[in-house]
């Protein structure tokens, strides 16, 4: 009979109980060993301490012995966390570049087609094969997006989020003729993070104007700017279609669902660009009425001055 793959897996739960039942067995054996065996005082006390050494011996085979197949496991399983870590960068490039160039000659030809089309029928289904294209051209360039920037960040830099919104506002809406963003932004607020928030921006604004359905002027999007102590919040709400509960729960569970998924890669740009930053992404929706995007930020730690002797400070 093949036992279980996890048969012999450890957590730390697991070498916690083992080492307490060898501790507990040591004690009872040992003690019933030192009052059968010891017949004077001397005897209980040389016995004790025998049987204290070898305790401890054992211990430290034990735990030696525990933590280190403890080790191999953690080591087998980053070998494997690294060899599909790998496979995904591969895929991710192939995706970026190999299919990406692709797509860029099959929109060409569609276009060619397109402008030779002599029905409406024809014309109309081939610009929704160019948009179908132009579609996955779009998860590629936010793919290179994650791509670019690490898990790990190493969070010592600031960004002032005021100048932050105020640039990614004027570049969104100087590309998107006819919506205007209200903002409410204090003067100067700093956050930990790096450019990286710009790109959370940049998405949060654009899935609001693109899933809009109506004249642009009747878009009402406010990007709103708030500090507490210890952080701050980029709030974007829109009077758009909303987001469906379902994404929402796969955002908030932080994965899919065979029935439950995302309906493109936008968000989960948003919530992982977030994620490594070490902040929060809140989603207050109601379909068909607005959708209210909350981004939490930390903000970077300031030590109170401490007044030096002899009245320098």
């Amino acid at each position: 009979m093949r036992l279980p793959k996890d048969t012999f897996a450890l957590s730390p739960a697991t070498i916690a109980f083992v080492y307490a039942l060898f501790g507990f067995t040591w004690i009872y054996a040992s003690d019933t060993a030192v009052h059968h065996i010891a017949q004077s005082r001397e005897g209980v006390s040389t016995f004790q301490t025998f049987k204290g050494a070898v305790f401890v011996a054992l211990s430290g085979v034990l735990i030696w012995g525990l933590t280190s197949h403890r080790e191999r496991q953690l080591r087998a399983s980053r070998d494997r966390l690294e060899s599909v870590s790998q496979r995904v960068r591969v895929l991710q490039r192939l995706f970026r570049h190999n299919i990406r160039n692709d797509l860029n000659v099959i929109q060409g030809y569609v276009d060619l087609v397109r402008e030779r089309a002599d029905t409406e029928s024809s014309r109309r289904q081939l610009t929704i094969a160019s948009e179908t294209a132009d579609g996955l051209v779009t998860i590629s360039e936010k793919m290179a997006v994650i791509d670019q920037y690490k898990a790990n960040p190493d969070l010592d830099g600031t960004v002032d989020v005021s100048r932050l919104v105020a640039d990614v506002v004027r570049s969104v809406e100087a590309s998107s003729p006819g919506v205007t963003i209200e903002t409410t932004v204090p003067d100067r607020v700093e956050a930990l993070g790096d450019d990286s928030i710009a790109h959370v921006l940049e998405e949060l604004l654009e899935n609001a104007i693109v899933h809009f359905d109506g004249p642009p002027a009747d878009l009402a999007i406010e990007v709103v700017v708030r500090e507490t102590r210890d952080s701050v919040s980029i709030c974007v709400t829109d009077n758009g279609p909303g987001i469906p509960e379902g994404e929402v729960q796969a955002l908030g569970s932080g994965r899919e669902t065979s029935l439950v998924h995302m309906s493109s890669i936008g968000l989960w740009l948003v919530h992982w660009l977030c994620e490594r930053l070490g902040g929060t992404v809140d989603i207050d929706s109601a379909p068909g009425e607005y959708t209210s995007v909350t981004v939490g930020l930390r903000k970077p730690v300031s030590l109170p001055s401490v007044p030096l002797a002899n009245g320098f400070s």
